[in-house]
């Protein structure tokens, strides 16, 4: 099993509506992978957490590649980017 954390940071005062389009957009894009959406309560102030997990390497592969093929991404994607900071990390772990 493989879990996908993407961390982000948020606009100042935009924490609530990354949330939200995160939420939405699963919903919408019908995400069928489990998913965390995580914020911050200590440590780094704005900070926005979204884990999936996979049961292999291809279902994450092909998860991403309907991510990026659904018609209503580009729209879920200018909605998000006004909510968060350049930067941020894309990482996938190996549950041992």
């Amino acid at each position: 099993m493989y879990i996908n954390r993407r961390t982000f940071s948020t606009r100042i005062g935009r924490g609530e509506d990354a949330v939200s389009i995160l939420k939405t957009g699963a919903k919408r894009l019908g995400w069928k992978p489990i998913y965390r959406i995580l914020t911050s309560h200590f440590g780094t102030f704005g900070e926005v957490q979204l884990e999936l997990e996979f049961e292999t390497l291809a279902d994450y592969e092909q998860f991403w590649a309907d991510f990026d093929a659904a018609p209503e991404t580009a729209g879920i994607m200018a909605q998000w980017l006004e909510t968060v900071q350049e930067g941020g990390t894309n990482e996938l772990w190996e549950v041992a």
